[in-house]
């Protein structure tokens, strides 16, 4: 299931969007395969303001608490928070 969750990931940054709300509600387990769900938050990197304090709370990467710019990686520390 890991992989399955940063393979997804790995699919969305490639196509240059960051999924920005990911969390343990957003990861469905559907007949044995991880799918995301809940894209309200998603934009392509070039289409959101970097700063903008979205996401939930705890699963908040540092850069988005600081509100301080971010990029994608801020969905790595999220699966990372899942994964915890």
């Amino acid at each position: 299931m890991i992989k399955q969750l940063f393979s997804a990931l790995a699919y969305l940054h490639g196509l240059g969007v960051t999924h920005r709300d990911l969390k343990l509600e957003n990861i469905l387990l559907l007949n044995g395969e991880v799918k995301l769900c809940d894209f309200g938050c998603a934009r392509r990197q070039k289409q959101f303001d970097s700063k903008e304090f979205l996401g939930t709370i705890d699963y908040l990467s540092p850069e988005v608490a600081a509100s301080q710019p971010y990029t994608h990686k801020t969905d790595i520390w999220a699966a990372g928070v899942v994964l915890h």
